[in-house]
């Protein structure tokens, strides 16, 4: 065996719990600073877009103004879903469709009372919260159980 070989007696004090939180502080930093970098993207901020762009959530939020509106069914109606679309970002967009059961919808009017950049924020740090590396980090399993 060489010196400095990594092995399974000396890789536990390496990689003792203080390292190990430092390792996936800085993960999660970097991983919400893409989420940054996507959000910035994709709302033009970063270069000027040549025609207009979103992402799969301005069908949920369509769909919830719909239901809010008193129209949840027009969600499942491609012209009218557009249109709602086209309302909560500009005209142009590339169609989003909403292929949920019903009962999402009332999920979606939840979110779409808010103003649509704080919702997809929170629609995102919700899924982001739930991803693997995050419940690794933060000591949590799948189960909602913490193992540390």
């Amino acid at each position: 065996m060489s010196v400095g070989a990594i092995s399974p007696a000396n890789l536990s004090t390496l990689l003792d719990r203080r390292r190990i939180g430092w390792c996936c502080g800085i993960l999660l930093a970097l991983q919400f600073g893409l989420f940054l970098l996507f959000v910035a993207g994709t709302h033009g901020w970063i270069v000027p877009l040549t025609r207009p762009t979103t992402t799969d959530f301005v069908s949920f939020y369509a769909a919830g103004v719909l239901a809010i509106d008193g129209t949840p069914a027009l969600a499942y109606d491609h012209a009218a879903h557009l249109a709602a679309e086209e309302r909560v970002t500009e005209p142009g967009i590339e169609y989003q469709f909403f292929n949920y059961p019903p009962v999402f919808i009332l999920l979606c009017a939840v979110l779409a009372r808010l103003p649509y950049l704080v919702a997809f924020v929170l629609s995102a740090v919700r899924r982001w919260s739930r991803s693997a590396p995050f419940r690794s980090c933060s000591g949590t399993s799948a189960s909602g159980r913490t193992r540390f």
